[in-house]
Protein backbone atom coordinates (compact mmCIF):
# COMPACT_ATOMS: atom_id res chain seq x y z
CA UNK A 1 0.00 0.00 0.00
CA UNK A 2 1.46 3.45 -1.02
CA UNK A 3 2.30 5.63 1.93
CA UNK A 4 -0.35 8.43 1.39
CA UNK A 5 -2.88 5.51 1.31
CA UNK A 6 -3.10 5.36 5.01
CA UNK A 7 -5.56 8.21 5.77
CA UNK A 8 -7.51 6.64 3.49
CA UNK A 9 -8.10 3.52 5.38
CA UNK A 10 -7.15 4.47 8.60
CA UNK A 11 -10.89 4.46 10.08
CA UNK A 12 -10.95 0.31 9.44
CA UNK A 13 -8.88 0.04 12.46
CA UNK A 14 -11.98 0.08 14.86
CA UNK A 15 -15.27 0.34 12.51
CA UNK A 16 -17.69 -2.01 12.68
CA UNK A 17 -18.48 -4.38 9.82
CA UNK A 18 -20.58 -4.50 6.82
CA UNK A 19 -20.91 -6.32 4.05
CA UNK A 20 -21.24 -6.15 0.29
CA UNK A 21 -24.29 -8.04 -0.15
CA UNK A 22 -26.05 -6.39 2.90
CA UNK A 23 -25.88 -3.01 0.46
CA UNK A 24 -26.46 -4.42 -3.02
CA UNK A 25 -22.83 -4.17 -4.38
CA UNK A 26 -22.00 -6.73 -6.61
CA UNK A 27 -19.05 -8.87 -6.05
CA UNK A 28 -17.92 -10.91 -8.99
CA UNK A 29 -15.07 -8.76 -10.23
CA UNK A 30 -13.71 -8.52 -6.53
CA UNK A 31 -13.73 -12.38 -5.81
CA UNK A 32 -11.99 -12.96 -9.22
CA UNK A 33 -9.20 -10.82 -8.25
CA UNK A 34 -8.76 -12.84 -5.22
CA UNK A 35 -9.10 -15.78 -6.84
CA UNK A 36 -6.15 -15.34 -8.85
CA UNK A 37 -4.01 -14.06 -6.21
CA UNK A 38 -5.19 -17.76 -4.83
CA UNK A 39 -7.30 -16.53 -2.24
CA UNK A 40 -11.52 -17.72 -1.58
CA UNK A 41 -13.36 -14.89 -1.20
CA UNK A 42 -16.97 -15.36 -1.05
CA UNK A 43 -19.03 -12.56 -1.86
CA UNK A 44 -21.01 -12.34 1.62
CA UNK A 45 -18.28 -11.65 3.18
CA UNK A 46 -16.54 -9.58 1.02
CA UNK A 47 -16.14 -5.96 3.31
CA UNK A 48 -16.91 -2.67 2.27
CA UNK A 49 -15.40 0.73 2.47
CA UNK A 50 -17.94 3.73 2.71
CA UNK A 51 -17.18 7.44 1.77
CA UNK A 52 -20.03 10.21 2.26
CA UNK A 53 -19.60 13.69 0.73
CA UNK A 54 -21.34 16.49 -1.20
CA UNK A 55 -21.33 18.12 -4.76
CA UNK A 56 -20.15 21.33 -5.45
CA UNK A 57 -23.83 22.35 -6.48
CA UNK A 58 -25.30 21.05 -3.33
CA UNK A 59 -23.28 21.61 -0.52
CA UNK A 60 -26.05 20.89 2.18
CA UNK A 61 -26.88 17.66 0.66
CA UNK A 62 -25.47 14.08 1.40
CA UNK A 63 -24.11 11.27 -0.95
CA UNK A 64 -22.80 8.20 -0.31
CA UNK A 65 -20.04 6.56 -2.37
CA UNK A 66 -19.30 2.71 -1.67
CA UNK A 67 -16.08 0.25 -2.81
CA UNK A 68 -14.98 -2.90 -2.20
CA UNK A 69 -10.74 -2.19 -2.40
CA UNK A 70 -10.84 1.35 -0.95
CA UNK A 71 -9.67 3.21 -4.08
CA UNK A 72 -12.56 2.81 -6.96
CA UNK A 73 -15.73 4.65 -5.09
CA UNK A 74 -19.45 4.29 -7.28
CA UNK A 75 -22.64 5.95 -5.99
CA UNK A 76 -24.59 4.42 -3.22
CA UNK A 77 -26.61 6.96 -2.75
CA UNK A 78 -27.32 10.49 -4.21
CA UNK A 79 -28.28 13.67 -2.51
CA UNK A 80 -29.77 11.29 0.18
CA UNK A 81 -30.48 13.49 3.04
CA UNK A 82 -30.47 17.54 3.18
CA UNK A 83 -29.18 18.85 6.05
CA UNK A 84 -31.83 21.41 7.94
CA UNK A 85 -29.26 23.79 9.07
CA UNK A 86 -28.62 24.06 4.94
CA UNK A 87 -24.79 23.07 5.27
CA UNK A 88 -23.24 19.72 5.65
CA UNK A 89 -19.42 20.31 5.88
CA UNK A 90 -16.90 17.23 7.12
CA UNK A 91 -19.43 14.31 7.22
CA UNK A 92 -18.29 11.49 9.26
CA UNK A 93 -20.51 8.02 9.82
CA UNK A 94 -20.26 5.34 11.99
CA UNK A 95 -22.42 2.20 12.59
CA UNK A 96 -23.46 1.82 15.88
CA UNK A 97 -24.38 -1.48 18.15
CA UNK A 98 -28.21 -0.41 17.44
CA UNK A 99 -27.73 -1.21 14.32
CA UNK A 100 -28.09 2.66 13.12
CA UNK A 101 -25.55 4.42 10.69
CA UNK A 102 -24.92 7.82 13.09
CA UNK A 103 -23.95 10.99 10.83
CA UNK A 104 -22.57 13.69 12.39
CA UNK A 105 -21.13 17.18 10.18
CA UNK A 106 -19.86 20.54 10.35
CA UNK A 107 -23.36 22.48 10.53
CA UNK A 108 -22.12 26.15 10.35
CA UNK A 109 -19.49 28.55 8.78
CA UNK A 110 -18.70 30.33 11.78
CA UNK A 111 -20.50 29.03 15.30
CA UNK A 112 -19.78 26.09 17.11
CA UNK A 113 -22.47 23.78 16.48
CA UNK A 114 -22.36 20.09 14.62
CA UNK A 115 -25.64 18.85 13.06
CA UNK A 116 -26.28 14.94 13.28
CA UNK A 117 -28.73 12.08 11.82
CA UNK A 118 -29.10 8.48 11.38
CA UNK A 119 -30.46 6.04 9.29
CA UNK A 120 -30.83 2.03 9.53
CA UNK A 121 -29.97 2.04 5.37
CA UNK A 122 -28.20 5.07 4.25
CA UNK A 123 -31.12 5.84 2.39
CA UNK A 124 -33.94 7.36 4.56
CA UNK A 125 -32.19 9.82 7.08
CA UNK A 126 -33.58 11.25 10.81
CA UNK A 127 -32.54 14.29 11.41
CA UNK A 128 -31.54 14.34 15.45
CA UNK A 129 -31.09 17.65 15.92
CA UNK A 130 -27.37 19.96 16.41
CA UNK A 131 -25.22 19.16 19.09
CA UNK A 132 -24.00 22.87 20.43
CA UNK A 133 -21.15 22.97 22.51
CA UNK A 134 -21.29 23.41 25.77
CA UNK A 135 -18.60 25.48 26.86
CA UNK A 136 -18.27 29.11 25.70
CA UNK A 137 -15.66 30.75 24.25
CA UNK A 138 -15.25 28.78 20.85
CA UNK A 139 -15.80 31.06 17.78
CA UNK A 140 -15.40 27.89 15.39
CA UNK A 141 -16.33 23.72 15.18
CA UNK A 142 -15.20 21.81 12.21
CA UNK A 143 -13.78 18.24 11.75
CA UNK A 144 -15.95 15.84 13.72
CA UNK A 145 -14.60 12.31 13.67
CA UNK A 146 -16.38 9.70 15.38
CA UNK A 147 -14.08 7.27 17.81
CA UNK A 148 -15.67 4.09 18.93
CA UNK A 149 -13.61 3.88 22.50
CA UNK A 150 -12.53 0.60 24.16
CA UNK A 151 -15.37 0.37 25.87
CA UNK A 152 -17.61 0.72 22.75
CA UNK A 153 -19.13 4.04 23.61
CA UNK A 154 -19.03 6.47 20.45
CA UNK A 155 -17.55 9.85 20.95
CA UNK A 156 -16.59 12.76 18.93
CA UNK A 157 -13.67 14.29 18.02
CA UNK A 158 -13.75 17.85 16.85
CA UNK A 159 -11.15 20.47 16.45
CA UNK A 160 -12.30 23.84 17.92
CA UNK A 161 -11.39 27.25 17.73
CA UNK A 162 -10.89 29.95 20.21
CA UNK A 163 -8.85 33.71 19.92
CA UNK A 164 -7.18 32.46 16.30
CA UNK A 165 -5.89 29.04 18.44
CA UNK A 166 -7.50 25.46 17.35
CA UNK A 167 -6.75 21.88 19.05
CA UNK A 168 -8.60 19.04 19.37
CA UNK A 169 -11.30 17.92 21.83
CA UNK A 170 -13.86 14.85 23.02
CA UNK A 171 -17.60 15.19 23.25
CA UNK A 172 -19.42 12.61 24.97
CA UNK A 173 -22.51 11.53 24.93
CA UNK A 174 -25.61 10.10 27.05
CA UNK A 175 -27.04 7.16 25.86
CA UNK A 176 -30.04 8.70 23.40
CA UNK A 177 -27.53 11.36 22.03
CA UNK A 178 -29.46 13.80 23.36
CA UNK A 179 -27.15 15.60 25.48
CA UNK A 180 -23.59 16.06 25.61
CA UNK A 181 -20.73 16.65 27.87
CA UNK A 182 -18.54 20.28 27.68
CA UNK A 183 -15.43 19.16 25.48
CA UNK A 184 -12.38 18.34 27.07
CA UNK A 185 -9.17 19.38 25.58
CA UNK A 186 -6.73 16.36 24.50
CA UNK A 187 -3.24 17.40 25.84
CA UNK A 188 -0.65 17.33 23.61
CA UNK A 189 -2.77 17.98 20.59
CA UNK A 190 -3.34 21.62 20.79
CA UNK A 191 -2.43 23.56 17.79
CA UNK A 192 -3.50 20.95 15.74
CA UNK A 193 -6.80 20.46 13.65
CA UNK A 194 -8.37 17.46 11.66
CA UNK A 195 -7.38 14.65 14.30
CA UNK A 196 -8.49 11.62 13.68
CA UNK A 197 -8.18 9.00 16.07
CA UNK A 198 -8.48 4.84 17.08
CA UNK A 199 -8.44 3.06 20.28
CA UNK A 200 -6.04 -0.17 20.62
CA UNK A 201 -5.12 -2.09 22.84
CA UNK A 202 -1.77 -0.41 23.67
CA UNK A 203 -3.68 3.10 23.81
CA UNK A 204 -4.87 5.30 21.02
CA UNK A 205 -2.63 6.99 18.01
CA UNK A 206 -3.79 9.87 15.58
CA UNK A 207 -3.57 11.04 12.40
CA UNK A 208 -3.38 14.85 13.21
CA UNK A 209 -2.39 18.03 10.83
CA UNK A 210 0.25 20.89 11.91
CA UNK A 211 -2.12 24.10 12.17
CA UNK A 212 1.17 26.12 11.40
CA UNK A 213 2.68 23.57 8.65
CA UNK A 214 0.02 21.94 7.35
CA UNK A 215 1.30 18.34 7.80
CA UNK A 216 -0.27 15.41 8.85
CA UNK A 217 1.71 14.62 11.81
CA UNK A 218 1.36 11.00 14.06
CA UNK A 219 0.68 10.84 17.72
CA UNK A 220 0.00 8.23 20.24
CA UNK A 221 -1.39 8.39 24.37
CA UNK A 222 -2.17 5.90 26.70
CA UNK A 223 -4.91 7.57 28.24
CA UNK A 224 -7.63 9.22 25.12
CA UNK A 225 -7.11 13.07 27.35
CA UNK A 226 -3.44 12.65 27.02
CA UNK A 227 -0.95 13.14 27.23
CA UNK A 228 -0.43 12.99 23.72
CA UNK A 229 3.50 12.95 22.01
CA UNK A 230 3.95 13.44 18.78
CA UNK A 231 6.00 10.65 17.45
CA UNK A 232 6.00 11.06 13.72
CA UNK A 233 6.68 15.10 12.94
CA UNK A 234 7.44 17.40 9.70
CA UNK A 235 7.12 15.10 6.04
CA UNK A 236 8.16 11.74 7.91
CA UNK A 237 5.90 10.07 5.39
CA UNK A 238 7.25 11.66 2.18
CA UNK A 239 3.93 13.87 1.59
CA UNK A 240 6.36 16.98 -0.21
CA UNK A 241 7.91 13.89 -2.88
CA UNK A 242 4.15 12.39 -3.24
CA UNK A 243 2.76 15.51 -3.74
CA UNK A 244 4.51 16.54 -7.33
CA UNK A 245 3.01 12.75 -8.26
CA UNK A 246 -0.23 12.82 -6.78
CA UNK A 247 -3.47 14.99 -6.85
CA UNK A 248 -5.15 16.01 -3.98
CA UNK A 249 -8.61 14.95 -2.70
CA UNK A 250 -8.53 15.46 1.22
CA UNK A 251 -10.50 11.88 1.78
CA UNK A 252 -10.62 9.67 4.52
CA UNK A 253 -12.25 6.26 3.72
CA UNK A 254 -13.03 3.49 6.06
CA UNK A 255 -14.65 -0.34 6.05
CA UNK A 256 -17.67 -0.80 7.66
CA UNK A 257 -19.28 2.66 8.48
CA UNK A 258 -17.00 4.85 9.59
CA UNK A 259 -15.87 7.37 7.10
CA UNK A 260 -14.75 11.15 6.34
CA UNK A 261 -14.64 13.18 3.67
CA UNK A 262 -12.93 16.40 3.24
CA UNK A 263 -14.28 18.93 0.81
CA UNK A 264 -13.79 16.55 -2.08
CA UNK A 265 -16.93 17.41 -3.95
CA UNK A 266 -18.02 15.82 -6.70
CA UNK A 267 -19.32 16.60 -10.55
CA UNK A 268 -23.32 15.88 -10.27
CA UNK A 269 -24.17 12.72 -12.51
CA UNK A 270 -20.34 11.48 -12.28
CA UNK A 271 -21.33 7.38 -11.36
CA UNK A 272 -17.38 6.92 -9.94
CA UNK A 273 -15.57 8.67 -7.79
CA UNK A 274 -11.44 7.26 -7.12
CA UNK A 275 -9.95 8.55 -4.66
CA UNK A 276 -6.27 9.91 -4.18
CA UNK A 277 -4.21 10.30 -0.77
CA UNK A 278 -3.77 13.86 0.42
CA UNK A 279 -0.44 15.17 -1.00
CA UNK A 280 2.25 17.70 0.57
CA UNK A 281 0.74 20.10 2.52
CA UNK A 282 -3.10 19.68 3.36
CA UNK A 283 -4.66 22.47 1.73
CA UNK A 284 -7.19 23.05 5.08
CA UNK A 285 -10.37 20.64 5.77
Amino acid sequence: MPRLSILCVAAALHAGGVMAQELGIPQASDAARQAARGTAVGAQDQPVYLMPGFTAASPGKLSLFASTDGATFTTLASETYTAPERMLRDPSIIRHSDGYYYLVYASSENGAAFGTARSRDLKSWQAMGEIKVAASGFAKARAPEWLRDKDGILKLVVSLSSNGATGAYILEPNAGFSQWSEPKPLAGLQGYVDSFIVASDKGYAAFVRNQQTGYIELASAQALTGPWTVEKKGDWAGWDRAARDRPWCGCRAAAGGCISRRRAAVTPGTPTARTTSPAGRPRGS
